[in-house]
């Protein structure tokens, strides 16, 4: 059964509850948020970091 699945039965449903009845708990969903925020931040200083390189080997060539 897929989530539209559910979400068409119980329109009122949140994803957490969905995901709750799906067997995942709260500490669970907690830390999933907490990698993807930890994997979009590294993703934006690792883009700033290249672009820094960048400007400080420029200005030394």
């Amino acid at each position: 059964m897929s989530h539209k699945g559910i979400a068409m039965i119980m329109p009122n449903c949140h994803l957490s509850s969905l995901l709750e009845m799906k067997g995942f708990s709260t500490q669970k969903r907690a830390f999933i948020s907490h990698v993807k925020t930890v994997h979009i931040v590294s993703i934006i200083l690792s883009g700033k970091l290249h672009y820094l390189s960048k400007i400080y080997t420029g200005q030394f060539l």
